[in-house]
């Protein structure tokens, strides 16, 4: 057996579990497995595993783990989590679990704060992985960047990460909390001497409750709900930071949400009643609406 006849056999089984885009997992699986790039597979593909692979032992037990990574995402277990990491704005962010896998479409989140964002002191609610700050922190000048969860296995994924990804100089300007949004961030702001930050940014969950049993199997049955749940309109989250944030934030500070593809006119709503202006919209690679931005005046 070849690797392109082995490739060929995860896609047809992944295609029968109906799983969305067979052809791409299958492939990244056997990578994943046989320890290839895309170059390495093309000059190998035809070649037989026999030769590629002497040792009898190590090509069974790659085949294997191949074909149980195969099982396993046949079953609706996502890939990023059957592979242990994702790929995030340039860098490879390690995920579980425990954590929702960063999308490409959080990407624009990251972007729209990082064309905007001069300021020293930033805060990441609702932080996961730590790919939306990490990021920031890795590309941005920042003094400081707090990340926040209230789930404290997503807050030990997010120092993973920030341990691997950031340079010693930068991964010293970074802090973790675990609280539910805003609870401790004052407590944070004493111990630190901040007067308030430049730059709060934020991926709640904006799921409606009655609508995440509908959704994909990954999501519905393998991401965190806590990660998923907006609440039963959906925009639990958003009032809560649009209702605190104005305490957290310096004059002529910004705020900048990722949100579903359908809630920006009352997202935006909550951030000018709060007292926020110079709302700016910014839609996906699919047109939809994405993230939200504006400016706090005090």
């Amino acid at each position: 057996m070849t690797l392109r006849e082995l490739l060929r056999e995860g896609a047809f089984r992944l295609r029968e579990a109906l799983v969305p885009d067979p052809d791409y997992d299958a492939r990244q699986l056997l990578f994943h497995s046989f320890s290839l790039d895309a170059p390495a597979y093309l000059m190998k593909s035809s070649a037989e595993l026999s030769s590629l692979f002497p040792d009898e032992r190590e090509r069974e037990e790659r085949t294997a783990d191949f074909r149980r990574l195969l099982s396993e995402r046949a079953s609706r277990i996502p890939l990023q989590q059957l592979l242990g990491y994702t790929d995030f704005f340039g860098l490879r962010f390690r995920v579980s679990e425990a954590v929702l896998s960063p999308r490409q479409d959080t990407e624009i989140l990251v972007e729209e704060a990082l064309a905007e964002s001069t300021g020293k002191h930033a805060l990441d609610l609702c932080t996961g992985s730590g790919c939306v700050g990490i990021s920031l922190l890795y590309y941005g000048e920042f003094e400081s960047m707090l990340l926040t969860d209230l789930s404290a296995p997503a807050l030990r994924k997010a120092e993973e990460n920030a341990e691997r990804l950031l340079p010693p100089e930068k991964r010293a300007r970074l802090f973790l909390l675990r609280s539910d949004l805003f609870q401790r961030i004052s407590e944070y702001e004493r111990e630190k001497g901040i007067q308030g930050f430049d730059l709060i940014l934020s991926n709640p969950p904006y799921i409606r409750r009655g609508e995440i049993e509908s959704l994909e199997p990954e999501v519905s049955e393998h991401e965190p709900r806590m990660a998923l749940d907006g609440g039963e309109d959906g925009l639990f989250f958003y009032r809560e930071i649009a209702r605190e944030a104005p305490k957290h934030l310096r004059p002529g500070g910004r705020i900048c949400l990722e949100i579903g593809f359908d809630e920006a006119e009352e997202v935006s709503a909550l951030l000018l009643s709060a007292g926020f202006s110079e709302l700016s919209l910014r839609r996906d690679l699919s047109g939809k609406d994405r993230v939200l931005s504006g400016i706090f005046r005090g």
